[in-house]
């Protein structure tokens, strides 16, 4: 059985809703909210998911090609400042796709014809933001381009946590119902644990006719959908404590290695120099005693300045001079 905490759960709520081929008017929805245009054709559209991302294009090429965009949709519940490499990814496969659908000869001397990316990335964390966000992917670079070249990606994202984006909520519906709901659940997590928080999120938006088709006929998915979703967002906030936690813990290490070191580095050179200090006394002591060789006995001087006869009999460094 899968478990509700593992990460590569089925679905997202978001996907759930403007994903589905057979809800496939909410996507035409926002998609005519976020562009103020008025399509209606719901047949004529084409969904295709990947991951978290939707897809939209239309089955007819010309339709697709006058509209001229290549839209990517992605649900967040965590601000992810790097959602423009994400979207760089996706877009290079899409694009390969494209061109192999449509046989386009990349290395022809004409130049090609591709669909503009729109990639909006749609947000709901906790974390405060503007209702619009420019993602850049040059904010992700070590160091500025040396050459001055312009390399550049995007993603636009929306913030629809409420009351934010009233604009595109009153032109999307299921947006604002979206929206509504997960409020809901928030509100009530306040006070209630998760599981129930939602069961009570539910309940309310079946009274209001918020999403009451979907939660009526799909209730025990949604509620799993956002079990799997809120267990995602506290195990990534586990993980980044764990993190935060372990490099508290290396920086103590270091520090303590550090000062270890520094104590070691102090010990040895205290030894240096008290080994230095003995072997001066020594030396000194050599030499007194070679400069009573000839008025006493080696073994009285022996004796006397306790040093061995193999050192006393050695011959002496240039700088003791000879021996009386």
């Amino acid at each position: 059985m899968e478990s509700k905490t593992n990460l590569q759960y089925k679905d997202r709520l978001f996907r759930f809703i403007f994903g589905a081929e057979e809800r496939k008017e909410n996507l035409l929805s926002l998609y005519n909210a976020l562009n103020g245009s008025d399509y209606s054709d719901i047949d004529g559209l084409e969904i295709a998911t990947i991951e978290d991302f939707i897809y939209m294009g239309f089955k007819n090429d010309v339709s697709f090609i006058v509209e001229d965009a290549l839209n990517l949709y992605e649900h967040q519940s965590t601000y992810n400042p790097n959602m423009p490499l994400r979207g760089l990814f996706y877009y290079a496969s899409m694009y390969e796709r494209y061109v192999d659908t449509h046989e386009l000869n990349i290395y022809s001397s004409k130049r090609l014809r591709i669909p503009t990316p729109q990639y909006v990335v749609f947000y709901n964390g906790n974390k405060e933001a503007p209702d619009q966000e420019i993602l850049k992917l040059s904010d992700l670079f070590t160091a500025p381009s040396r050459d001055g070249g312009c390399y550049e990606w995007t993603a636009t994202m929306l913030n629809i946590n409420l009351p934010h984006n009233a604009a595109i909520m009153d032109k999307c519906r299921p947006l604002w119902e979206y929206a509504y709901f997960v409020d809901q659940v928030k509100q009530f997590n306040q006070d209630h644990p998760i599981e129930e928080a939602i069961d009570l999120a539910v309940k309310k938006c079946i009274e209001t006719n918020v999403m009451a088709n979907i939660l009526e006929a799909h209730r025990a998915e949604v509620t799993e959908m956002l079990m799997n979703e809120y267990n995602e967002d506290k195990t990534m906030d586990l993980f980044k404590k764990e993190f935060i936690q372990e490099g508290i813990q290396q920086g103590i290490k270091t520090e303590r290695e550090l000062a270890n070191r520094e104590l070691q580095t102090e010990r040895e050179l205290a030894n240096r120099k008290l080994q230095a200090e003995r072997n001066l006394a020594k030396k000194q002591t050599l030499k007194t005693a070679r400069s009573l060789i000839g008025f006493l006995s080696p073994d009285i001087i022996v004796s006397k300045f306790d040093i061995s006869m193999e050192d006393l009999m050695k011959n002496p460094p240039d700088d003791e001079g000879p021996q009386a």
